[in-house]
């Protein structure tokens, strides 16, 4: 099984820098945006090359308000055990 870290695909140094380069003689609105597509295209499949494997799970919402109902009163109840000098209003 492997983690979303492993299957992720990382650009090299070479990439980075040839498409952070930017030179004077070579700054045209055309070669900008082409660089510009370029970085969005690399985004892109860096992006969808990152994606977990998920599977639909459906939780019934009962369940969930329960485990929310669960959370708030034991909260409730660790905070009364450790503030014994606040009383309930």
């Amino acid at each position: 099984m492997s983690t979303v870290a492993e299957s992720c695909s990382v650009c090299d140094d070479n990439q980075l820098t040839s498409a952070s380069r930017l030179t004077t003689s070579t700054t045209t609105p055309r070669t900008l945006r082409r660089r510009l597509t370029d970085v969005v295209q690399r985004m892109r499949n860096l992006l969808t090359s990152c994606s977990a494997e998920t599977s639909d799970v459906r939780v019934p919402l009962y369940v969930s308000l329960l485990l929310l109902a669960g959370y708030v009163l034991l909260g409730a109840l660790l905070f009364g055990l450790w503030e014994p000098e606040w009383d309930v209003l």
